[in-house]
């Protein structure tokens, strides 16, 4: 597989190789069987979730679907599974409230797979049930509970693959926080982005912390799915790929048995950073780990609400 050193950290190329040129540049992946295996993947009841459990499931893994619509879960998964097939299961848990993410780590299996999928979009200002903004809550601190959890309980492998889902839009920021307001449309995407590169770091810091596991981050692509809105039908089905192409990225990092843990892109393949780009700073990595952990340890991960 290819590998991509950026020659900037401009915006401008990256956004030309996430949008325009994916249609016909879509990276060669080559996934191996997953028999025996067991995956769990986060926002596995649609989208590129959905698509990437599905594509599990065909690679033999008994896949578990992590959801906070449970009939959502079990829907998704009679569109894949088989009488003959391997295990299909759904995990309730609802990654905008701390409570459900730690009861959800108390029902789960041991997992050679993890897919950190499952994300908002906001387009307004909104919370999650602790009161934290949405895109941070789920997209990072959720998963960050999650991954906590997992492991504290011994449910992540040795050996096993984490992948998070990050998108290539966080060149366009700097910071991710958790204190970040805003309002209306352009604010919410502002805050999708930051939350991205959180997701960035986050493989960087667990992978300092925890080097027997596999951490990769994937770039799904822009793909013409409920979480992108915005535009025409014939000009998102030009510009952007289908669901099952969305998948392709966390389902070689899930399943690629030679791929090394990575940033892998839709398009560039594996990303060698600049020394300036915001996704390889990994001191402010370990700082987000650190901050989210302390969050998770206060006062408003401990606030119920009503």
């Amino acid at each position: 597989m290819k590998t991509t050193t950026q020659p900037s950290r401009s915006s401008l190329p990256r956004l030309w190789a996430c949008l325009w040129r994916q249609p016909r540049n879509q990276i060669e992946i080559e996934p191996d069987r997953l028999d025996g295996k067991r995956a769990l993947v986060t926002g596995g009841n649609g989208g590129i979730g959905r698509e990437t459990a599905g594509w599990l499931y065909e690679l033999g893994a008994h896949v578990t679907i992590a959801c906070r619509n449970e009939s959502k879960g079990r829907a998704a998964i009679e569109q894949f599974r088989r009488h003959d097939g391997p295990e299909a299961a759904v995990l309730p848990c609802d990654l905008a409230d701390v409570h459900s993410v730690e009861s959800a780590a108390s029902n789960a299996q041991r997992y050679d797979i993890v897919v950190h999928n499952a994300g908002v979009a906001p387009t307004s200002y909104a919370e999650t049930k602790q009161g934290f903004e949405s895109a941070f809550g789920v997209n990072v601190l959720g998963h960050v509970a999650l991954t906590d959890a997992l492991l504290h309980r011994g449910c992540i492998a040795d050996g096993a693959r984490v992948v998070w889902l990050t998108g290539d839009i966080y060149i366009t920021i700097d910071d991710c926080t958790s204190d970040y307001r805003y309002r209306g449309a352009v604010g919410g995407w502002r805050a999708y982005s930051r939350s991205k590169l959180g997701s960035l770091w986050m493989r960087h810091a667990y992978a300092a912390e925890q080097p027997d596991i596999r951490w990769y981050a994937a770039h799904p692509g822009v793909v013409n799915s409920g979480l992108a809105k915005g535009g025409p039908q014939w000009l998102r089905s030009r510009l952007m790929i289908s669901t099952r192409d969305g998948a392709r990225t966390s389902v070689a990092c899930a399943a690629q048995a030679n791929l090394q843990p990575c940033y892998l892109h839709n398009t560039l393949g594996i990303m060698d950073l600049r020394s300036d780009d915001p996704g390889a700073n990994r001191e402010r990595a370990t700082a987000l780990l650190e901050h989210c952990r302390t969050l998770l340890a206060g006062p408003e991960s401990r606030r119920l609400a009503g």
